[in-house]
C-alpha cells in the first residue's frame, strides 16, 4: 500500500475544576468530548504535504500554544490534570490524503500503556467527530470504519489523540497506511517516584517500562551522574534508587539496544530543592488581596483577585516565571464588592465564579457571577453573567467543569428553615452564557466553608461538606454525590466520612490515583482519607499529613506527579505562616515528617492570617503566592 502524506497540527485545550487527578479510572462519554474539541468546521487545515507513512512532529514545536503539551525529541506529551484536575488534553493531527484507498485503519504508538485513551476521527460527512475508545497497549491498531464520507473534499482527514482527566500519554508515533519496513527501534522510558524534592531525599528508578515492538530489548545501560559514561550495563531492565543530598538538578540518562541493533535514549531530569525562597517579584496589587491563580495562562502565571476598587480584577506575569509583573492590574468587574471567587479553565481560557457585595455589607445583596475570558492569557475578559436565585447566597464554594459546562457550588441561607445549604448549578451551555434553576445538594444544612470542594468523580459530580447535627458539639465530614454526570439530581444516600471533628474542618478535594481524596482541618492538624474504590463508595481510615496551629484556605495541587498540599496557619500574637508539604508517593498515602514554611511574620499577627495561599508550578519549580494584610502580594519559589 502507498504511504499516505500528512501534515501534522497540534492543539492542546484543558478545563480545570477543583482537584488533582493523576489516577486511571475516568470515563468520557462520546457527548462530553463532542464538547472538549472544536467543530470541524473552526479548524483551517494546511494544503502543505509531507511525504512518508509517518510523523512525530518534532518540526512543529513551534506552533505548540502552551507548555501543557511539549515535544521531547521525537515525541508529543500530553498531560491532562496538570495542576488541578478535571482536565482533557489533545493533540489533533491533519492528514492530507487526496488518492487514499487503504485500510480504514490507524496506527497508534505510545512510549508506556495508557488508560483513558480516545481517538476521534474527522466525519465530514456528519460535521461531527467520530470516538473510540483505545485500548491500553502501547502500540495498537484502530479500525475507524468506512472512510466513505468521511474525508473532506480535498482529501482532508483529521485525527484527534485525547486523553482524560486521569492519564499521561507521550505519542511516539501515529500513522494512517503501512508502516516503514525494516527493524523498528526500541522505546526507552524510565520512570522515577521522585522528579523533585527537598534535599535530601531517595530516588528509585525502575527501567522496566521499556519496549520493543517487534524484537527484544538486549542491552540496558545507565548514566546516573550525567558524566557521559554509563555505569551499568546489563540484559536486564535496571531498577534501584539513589540519594540526593544536595541542591541541583542531575540528569539520569537510560540507552536501550534491541536485537536488530537499534537503539533508544531518553533523560530524566531529578531537581533537589533546598527551600523556599522570595522571588523579588513585585506584584502591584492592592494588599489583603484575595485571589487564586492559573499558574499556566498561555505559558505565564495570572492572578485573579481583589482590585483596588475592590471589585475583581486580574493581573498577569509578563514571563512565565513571574520574574516581571506589569504596572498594576486590570479591572474585570467593578460592579460589586468582591467577597470570594474560584478559578478554573474552559476551552483551553480562564473562568472565574465569585461573589459580589453590591450594598457594601449588606447579607441580602450579595449576588452570584461568572465570567470567561476572551482569550487563553486572561488579559480580555467578557461580560459577567450574574446567576438566577442566588438572593440569600453567602459564598461561592466551588467551580468546576462538569460534562462540558461550567458548574458552580455555593452556600446559601434559608430564611422558613434557618439554615444554610448547599446549591448547584450547571450552565445551559458550553460557555455559561446562560443559567437555569439551581438544585440543593442535600438537605442538611452546612458549616461556613469557602473551600475548593466540587469535582467531577466517577463520572458524576461530588460535594465534601461539614455539617454539624442539631444539637452536637462535634461536626460531621459528609461526601454527596449526583445522581447523573450533570448533576440535575442528587442521590440522597450521603456517605459519612469522618464523625467527631472539630467545628471548623473545610475540605478540598483531589483524586489520587484512580481513589477519591479528601484533606481537611481539624483544629491543630491536617488529615487526608481516600476512597478504596472507583467510585467513592467505601473509605479507609483517616491520616494526619501534619500538625499545624489554627489554620485556613487548605488546597491540593500537583507538585511533580505528587500530591501536595498548602494552607494558612495562625498562632494569636505570636507567628502567622503559609505552609506547603508534598506527599512521597502519587497516592497521598506516604508523607514528610513536617510541612515546610512558604513565608512567614511575627509582627501584627493578633488575628490576621494570610488571606491567600496559592502554590503550583512555575520555571519547573514548586511556587507560591501569598497575601496578607498590610503586606504586599508575595511570590515564593521553592528550590
Amino acid at each position: 500500500m502507498k504511504p499516505a502524506a500528512f501534515l501534522l497540527i497540534l492543539l492542546l485545550l484543558a478545563g480545570c475544576s477543583s482537584g488533582l487527578q493523576s489516577g486511571s479510572n475516568h470515563s468520557m462519554t462520546p457527548a462530553s468530548l463532542q464538547q472538549q474539541l472544536p467543530p470541524l468546521g473552526s479548524l483551517v487545515r494546511s494544503s502543505s504535504e509531507t511525504s512518508g507513512a509517518e510523523l512525530n512532529g518534532a518540526q512543529y514545536s513551534a506552533i505548540l500554544p502552551s507548555q501543557n503539551a511539549a515535544i521531547e525529541g521525537n515525541s508529543g506529551v500530553l498531560t491532562a490534570g496538570g495542576a488541578m484536575g478535571g482536565e482533557i488534553a489533545y493533540v489533533i493531527y491533519s492528514f492530507s490524503l487526496p488518492d487514499y484507498t487503504g485500510d480504514p485503519e490507524l496506527e497508534l504508538q505510545c512510549s508506556a500503556a495508557v488508560n483513558g485513551l480516545y481517538v476521534g476521527f474527522s466525519d465530514y460527512g456528519s460535521g461531527r467527530w467520530k470516538f473510540v475508545q483505545a485500548g491500553s497497549a502501547p502500540i495498537q491498531n484502530i479500525p475507524f470504519g468506512n472512510p466513505t464520507g468521511m474525508f473532506a473534499a480535498d482529501g482532508g482527514f483529521l485525527v484527534a489523540v485525547l486523553i482524560a482527566a486521569d492519564a499521561q500519554a507521550t505519542v511516539e508515533r501515529l500513522a494512517i497506511g503501512t508502516p516503514p519496513a525494516g527493524n523498528k527501534p526500541p522505546l526507552a522510558v524510565l520512570n522515577v517516584d521522585n522528579a523533585f524534592g527537598e534535599a535530601p531525599f531517595t530516588v528509585n528508578y525502575d527501567a522496566s517500562a521499556s519496549s520493543d515492538q517487534d524484537g527484544s530489548i538486549t542491552l540496558y545501560e545507565l548514566d546516573l551522574d550525567d558524566d557521559g559514561t554509563y555505569e551499568t550495563s546489563q540484559d536486564t531492565a535496571p531498577a534501584g534508587s539513589f540519594e540526593i543530598s544536595t541542591e541541583g538538578s542531575y540528569p539520569i540518562k537510560l540507552r536501550i539496544t534491541d536485537d536488530g541493533g537499534a537503539s533508544a535514549l531518553t533523560t530524566v531530569v531529578v531537581t533537589a530543592g533546598s527551600g523556599w525562597q522570595d522571588s523579588g517579584a513585585t506584584i502591584s496589587t492592592d494588599t489583603y488581596v484575595v485571589g487564586r491563580v492559573d499558574f499556566d495562562a498561555d505559558g505565564a502565571p495570572l492572578i485573579v483577585h481583589t482590585g483596588n476598587d475592590f471589585g475583581l480584577s486580574h493581573t498577569r506575569a509578563l514571563d512565565g516565571s513571574g520574574e516581571s509583573w506589569p504596572a498594576g492590574p486590570t479591572a474585570i468587574d467593578s460592579n460589586g464588592y468582591l467577597k470570594n471567587l474560584f478559578i478554573a479553565k474552559l476551552q483551553g481560557r480562564p473562568c472565574v465564579a465569585y461573589s459580589m457585595d453590591i450594598d457594601a455589607g449588606s447579607p441580602e445583596d450579595l449576588e452570584l457571577r461568572f465570567v470567561l475570558a476572551q482569550n487563553a492569557a486572561g488579559t480580555a475578559w467578557g461580560t459577567p453573567v450574574t446567576l438566577p436565585e442566588t438572593e440569600l447566597m453567602q459564598s461561592v464554594v466551588g467551580l468546576a467543569i462538569v460534562d462540558g459546562n461550567p458548574a458552580v457550588l455555593f452556600q446559601q441561607f434559608v430564611h422558613a428553615d434557618s439554615k444554610s445549604y448547599l446549591y448547584y448549578n450547571r450552565a445551559s451551555d458550553s460557555l455559561g452564557d446562560t443559567w437555569g434553576s439551581p438544585v440543593k445538594v442535600s438537605e442538611l444544612d452546612v458549616t461556613i466553608e469557602e473551600q475548593s470542594n466540587l469535582l467531577v468523580f466517577g463520572g458524576v459530580p461530588c460535594v465534601a461538606f461539614a455539617h454539624s447535627p442539631l444539637g452536637s458539639p462535634d461536626t460531621e465530614l459528609r461526601l454527596a454525590r449526583a445522581a447523573d454526570p450533570q448533576g440535575g439530581s442528587w442521590q440522597a444516600d450521603e456517605l459519612v466520612i469522618q464523625t467527631d471533628l472539630f467545628d471548623s474542618c473545610p475540605p478540598a478535594m483531589a483524586e489520587l490515583d484512580g481513589k477519591l481524596a479528601i484533606a481537611y482541618l481539624d483544629f491543630s492538624n491536617v488529615y487526608i482519607v481516600r476512597s478504596t474504590d472507583g467510585t467513592a463508595s467505601s473509605w479507609d481510615s483517616p491520616q494526619v499529613v501534619a500538625n499545624t496551629a489554627f489554620s485556613f484556605s487548605l488546597a491540593f495541587h500537583d507538585s511533580f506527579g505528587h500530591p501536595a498540599l498548602s494552607w494558612s496557619s495562625l498562632t494569636p500574637y505570636t507567628i502567622a505562616e503559609a505552609k506547603y508539604i508534598r506527599a512521597l508517593d502519587s497516592s497521598g498515602s506516604s508523607w514528610p515528617a513536617s510541612a515546610s514554611v512558604i513565608t512567614s511574620v511575627t509582627e501584627n499577627v493578633s488575628s490576621y492570617s494570610y488571606s491567600m495561599v496559592e502554590a503550583g508550578t512555575l520555571g519547573g519549580l514548586p511556587a507560591a503566592f501569598t497575601s496578607r494584610l498590610n503586606d504586599p502580594l508575595k511570590l515564593s519559589i521553592l528550590k
